[in-house]
């Protein structure tokens, strides 16, 4: 059996990838996308009802290729190009604005760091023009930090992500361009920002964003040494304002840093503590469903209070796929 025959996902990665880099690389491609999917999708069912002969079956094959080729192009177009041109409209206009919290708010030296979105813009007539677009905002440290999926009403100017002064130093801007973000605002500790009341975070998103706050005040209620919360908040939750700088630097020099970032590494430790825990119902009937019910469970428990970052959804959607694997008695 050929290394691809056992990797199948492998195979679809790569025309995946093709169309990310082609839509970076030539961007009006995307606009395309959509209708790429639909013609080989359309073509895909033709050849598989069909399938009069061999041919017909490598054709409905090469339009699997093409279709995840119209998924990578798609996927990169409208988290990145096609909010672009929409975001002129905010540059250098200062304006009342109805934005939405998009991400648990980042701690930072002078500021609160919020990826939000821009509900709309307020006229003159109190009207709201729909807007959309995804936006970085830095809070004046004196404003209370606000919580995920909360809406409110501020005035400020955005202004487009600066580029790198250095040409080969990160680039920051490109970076949250992938992730449809091209514009940034600071908002003072004098200017208005007014929290109107209403939440409206994702229910998976607010479990998540709850339950980890309510386990960080435990753990800094119950553990005094600042540099041991820091490690156990960064190793459970990921977590790592509350860790020192000289232990980030330590672990930086020591090429362990990674251990730092909640991952699959983390994901795999639970599952085979729980799996250890629970090897008593392998002896009974169904104990084998059992058990991956209680795993699946408790895996995808942790993913959620882990904040559902995509490394974790990552490790638990590979495992979830091994566990179900060999409950079905399939080579996983």
């Amino acid at each position: 059996m050929s290394v691809l025959k056992q990797l199948p996902f492998v195979k679809l990665l790569f025309p995946t990838v093709i169309g990310i880099t082609t839509t970076i690389l030539f961007p009006p491609i995307g606009q395309y996308s959509t209708g790429i999917l639909a013609f080989f999708t359309l073509l895909f069912f033709i050849f598989t009802l069909i399938r009069i002969n061999k041919w017909a079956y490598l054709l409905a094959s090469v339009c699997v290729y093409f279709l995840f080729f119209g998924i990578g192009s798609w996927l990169t177009y409208g988290t990145h190009y096609s909010k672009k041109v929409k975001d002129q409209n905010h540059i250098g206009l200062q304006g009342l604005y109805l934005i939405q919290i998009k991400e648990p708010p980042q701690e930072k030296t002078k500021s609160h760091k919020l990826t939000a979105k821009i509900i709309g813009r307020i006229d003159k007539n109190n009207h709201l023009i729909i807007s959309g677009e995804s936006v970085l905002i830095y809070l004046g440290k004196k404003k209370i930090a606000p919580k995920l999926g909360d809406l409110y009403i501020t005035k400020c100017i955005f202004k487009p992500i600066p580029k790198p002064e250095n040409p080969y130093q990160f680039n920051y801007k490109q970076f949250l361009s992938y992730q449809g973000i091209h514009m940034q605002a600071f908002i003072g500790n004098t200017s208005p920002f007014i929290f109107t009341g209403i939440n409206k975070a994702p229910i998976l998103k607010k479990m998540a964003n709850n339950g980890s706050l309510y386990l960080k005040n435990l753990y800094r209620t119950s553990i005094k040494d600042s540099a041991a919360l820091g490690v156990i908040e960064a190793l459970i939750f990921g977590y790592k304002d509350d860790l020192p700088k000289d232990i980030i630097n330590s672990y930086s020099r020591t090429g362990t840093l990674h251990v730092l970032a909640v991952s699959g590494l983390h994901v795999a430790i639970v599952f085979l503590m729980l799996a250890q825990c629970l090897w008593f119902l392998d002896k009974w009937r169904y104990g084998i469903w059992l058990k991956t019910i209680l795993v699946l469970a408790s895996i995808w428990a942790y993913c959620i209070l882990t904040g559902l970052s995509p490394s974790i959804i990552r490790a638990g959607l590979m495992i979830s796929l091994v566990l179900l694997g060999k409950a079905l008695n399939r080579n996983a």
